[in-house]
């Protein structure tokens, strides 16, 4: 894909130094992976399945999140513009633009009228994942409190038996 970038942008200004801009595009691109694995996040790839008996986890959480965040960025990022180039010819290439530009138009038209329909999708698909998502933290959340209550009466059933046994193990330890 990298090398066939070339081949889909075409630059045609003589300052503009292709090469040079590719190479620091590599790099960035190499920097940004290892930073993103000096990190330890792990995001996962189109192709993961995850299994709903996985147990959610902080890292989980992060990764959910991310993507949430991502998706809140770029929901709305669908329509297209239009990016004829003329054409050099005086006369035909007038006439030939004219045409393209008309039929560029409509095809946009039509494409941008689906944008605009995957764009209200998108929203309520984003707000349906944030509320679950919500749900969730706070089902978590009143869990650990519910956990926590019944780890604290466990404790002071565990102390109260404790203060019964020491006198009786006194009583019999002095006999």
């Amino acid at each position: 894909m990298e090398d066939r970038l070339e081949e889909i942008i075409e630059i045609r200004d003589p300052e503009i130094n292709v090469a040079e801009i590719m190479e620091e595009i590599r790099r960035n691109i190499r920097r940004r992976r290892s930073e993103a694995q000096r990190k330890d996040v792990a995001f996962p790839t189109f192709d993961a399945a995850l299994s709903p008996a996985i147990e959610p986890t902080e890292e989980l959480e992060k990764v959910l999140h991310h993507h949430l965040n991502q998706a809140s960025l770029h929901y709305n990022r669908i329509g297209v513009a239009s990016q004829l180039m003329p054409r050099p010819v005086p006369l035909v290439g007038r006439l030939w633009t004219a045409f393209r530009r008309e039929a560029h138009n409509l095809v946009i038209f039509y494409v941008n009228t689906l944008a605009a329909r995957q764009i209200t999708f998108n929203d309520h698909a984003l707000r349906a994942l944030n509320a679950l998502a919500q749900m969730v933290r706070r089902g978590s959340r009143a869990e650990v409190a519910r956990l926590e209550a019944e780890l604290q009466a466990l404790q002071e059933r565990v102390d109260q038996l404790e203060q019964r046994l020491s006198p009786k193990e006194t009583d019999g330890a002095g006999e």
